[in-house]
């Protein structure tokens, strides 16, 4: 799971694809855990990147499964499972609205490993749509959250892969900094 986590946040598909085929196996919810939560969300994020872009309708099936776990939970309702949720809506079916909504409940439920995945998956579905300067201050708020979440790896390899953050200035200080926050999200996840 956590080898799937890191593949999306490098954007390594090979390793999502190999991924996603061990661990398909692995999508049913067992017993309720932080453990099983967070799997089924890397999951169902992979499964509809790797699906959209290799055109697989089984990996779309695999993580619409997982989106519809998360969405029973919103609905029974789960404030835990609500962020996630909306971030896992915004990967199956990308739009400016459902990225921001995602952002919005991520930054509420201090998950800022999520809100920078969000940020820098909006920036990048903006970038194919062609608005660039957009797409170019998410992907600033991506790595500045990433530098926060103490990511360095990703945000060095964020400056390789988009040379206009070399000069990226931070808009402003944010207050919080919590390097166990993959430990807190999957217990939040798991909470409700």
């Amino acid at each position: 799971t956590l080898r799937l986590f890191l593949a999306l946040i490098f954007w390594d598909e090979e390793c999502m694809i190999s991924m996603l085929e061990i661990l398909s196996k692995f999508a049913e919810p067992d017993v309720v855990t932080s453990r099983t939560h967070f799997r089924l969300f890397v999951i169902g994020l992979a499964g509809f990147e790797m699906g959209r872009k290799k055109k697989d309708k089984s990996l779309i099936q695999l993580a619409s499964k997982c989106l519809k776990y998360f969405r029973t939970l919103t609905k029974l309702g789960s404030s835990s499972a609500t962020p996630i949720y909306r971030l896992m809506k915004a990967v199956s079916s990308p739009s400016k609205s459902r990225y921001d909504e995602a952002i919005s409940m991520c930054h509420e439920g201090r998950l800022i490993h999520f809100e920078a995945m969000a940020y820098e998956r909006c920036g990048m579905f903006l970038e194919q749509e062609k608005r660039i300067d957009v797409s170019n201050e998410y992907i600033t708020t991506a790595y500045w959250l990433y530098t926060e979440w103490g990511a360095t790896s990703k945000a060095d390899s964020m400056i390789k892969t988009y040379s206009f953050l070399k000069k990226a200035q931070r808009p402003y200080p944010r207050t919080r900094s919590d390097t166990s926050s993959i430990m807190r999200s999957a217990n939040y996840i798991g909470s409700k």
